[in-house]
């Protein structure tokens, strides 16, 4: 069982205070960690994992702690201090040997000393959200994730990266641009590079790159030769105006974030490969999608995200996955289709449902719209009336005169639901 206690550590003269502290944190047996928490608020606590990480103490720290004349124990394995204004790392500053994992980020860092020995067996180290204006020298190739993201950097030409890094974060960095002789880590599998003012993707990326992250940039145009590895693409917030058909040329790609660009249109091939699970093209400028867009939207396994389009119309018998925004666009109708479990709908000038099917455990958050008629067959009614019961929030009524109308041509019964607020047309059979 872990043993907390918060131990308040009062601060005297500046450097009096640092030693004193360090000796009251290190003098716990066997530490194998000591981790800066995350608050909420102004305070800041140092949590110490020891003997064997079967008792644990937390003290109360002030924002002013260094790193001069700190001896860090032997056996420690993951040592993390952010938010302090830590300054810099002391000239010959040592590691302990055992020492994995290391987290200095969110501090006031602006250089690494180049002769610093990392420990030989670090395998994560973050030194996100400094002031770095050059990349960390002497890494040993051990370090599998590097996070140098919201720093200073300009051009990263000059990084030489650890043999096994695996996932490297350069986010918020104002790089600009990648040069075409950039050279990468061989075994990198996930790269973020999201607001970094780029105006095209990096070149020469690694064959086995499985997630790629490029929001918030300048990028004008779908990227090319991008490797066939990828299973994640974001690029999202950028100034993209048309998607390449062939996304299945990336086989195991199974995300693609594409919302927040100018898109106008589709291509009439599209295609995705199997197995993908979520494509989001939210706030851009769709108008419609293609008439045959259910040969693609039938591998999307979890979800589609079209809100903030400008869509119309729907295809004839569209097919969308389980989860489906079409929140903010400019629908009228919906009609012989199946309509998805997770549907979102809110902010259409919604006018007539006609012959719809819902499937058993369906939510749906709609906003108030007053349609002229709304149909469907009994059983797609009984689970319609029985979600009435549960969290959906489903806003719609409907004009009575019209209603009526509707559903008579339909050889329709009208039945109430929600209190009389909505009357629904149960007719023979939803059209397939």
């Amino acid at each position: 069982m872990l043993r907390a206690c918060v131990l308040c550590v009062l601060a005297c003269a500046a450097a009096a205070a640092a030693d004193a502290r360090w000796a009251t944190f290190l003098a716990l047996p066997n530490i194998t960690s000591i981790e800066t928490t995350v608050t909420t608020g102004d305070e800041r606590y140092l949590d110490v994992l020891y003997n064997g990480e079967e008792s644990r103490e937390t003290f109360l720290i002030t924002p002013d702690l260094t790193l001069d004349d700190v001896v860090l124990p032997e056996g420690l394995r993951k040592f993390s201090l952010t938010r302090v204004n830590l300054a810099a790392l002391p000239d010959g500053f040592q590691w302990p040997s055992t020492v994995d994992t290391i987290d200095l980020s969110s501090n006031a860092l602006t250089s690494v000393p180049t002769d610093l020995m990392w420990p030989d067996e670090l395998k994560t180290l973050s030194l996100a959200n400094n002031h770095l204006a050059d990349c960390v020298a002497n890494l040993p190739a051990s370090v599998t994730s590097l996070d140098l993201g919201e720093n200073e950097l300009s051009c990263i030409d000059q990084c030489e990266w650890p043999d096994a890094l695996e996932a490297l974060t350069l986010s918020g960095n104002p790089l600009n641009a990648v040069e075409p002789t950039q050279s990468w880590p061989a075994q990198l599998k996930e790269l973020r590079m999201d607001n970094t003012q780029l105006d095209s993707v990096p070149p020469n990326l690694p064959s086995c790159l499985q997630q790629l992250h490029l929001t918030n940039n300048h990028i004008a145009a779908f990227p090319k030769n991008l490797p066939s590895s990828l299973e994640s693409l974001s690029l999202s917030y950028n100034s993209i105006k048309s998607v390449p058909a062939a996304l299945d040329r990336f086989p195991n790609l199974s995300v693609l974030q594409l919302d927040n660009n100018q898109l106008t249109s589709l291509p009439a091939k599209l295609a995705l490969p199997t197995g993908f699970r979520m494509l989001s093209l939210s706030n851009n400028m769709l108008k419609s999608l293609p008439a045959n867009c259910n040969s693609w939207l039938a591998n999307i396994e979890i979800s589609i995200e079209l809100d903030g389009n400008q869509l119309t119309a729907l295809p004839s018998n569209v097919q969308f996955p389980d989860e489906t925004n079409l929140a903010n666009n400019k629908i009228k109708v919906l009609q012989n289709m199946a309509l998805p479990k997770t549907f979102r709908m809110a902010n259409n000038p919604l006018e007539r449902i006609s012959r719809v099917r819902v499937a058993d455990g369906s939510f749906w958050q709609t906003s108030p719209a007053t349609l002229k008629s709304f149909s469907m067959d009994d059983a797609s009614f009984a689970v319609l009336e029985n979600m009435m019961y549960g969290f959906s929030s489903i806003e719609w009524t409907v004009d009575a005169k019209s209603a009526a109308a509707a559903c008579k041509a339909e050889s329709g019964v009208l039945k109430p639901l929600n209190d009389g607020k909505l009357r629904v047309c149960v007719v023979p059979g939803a059209r397939r």
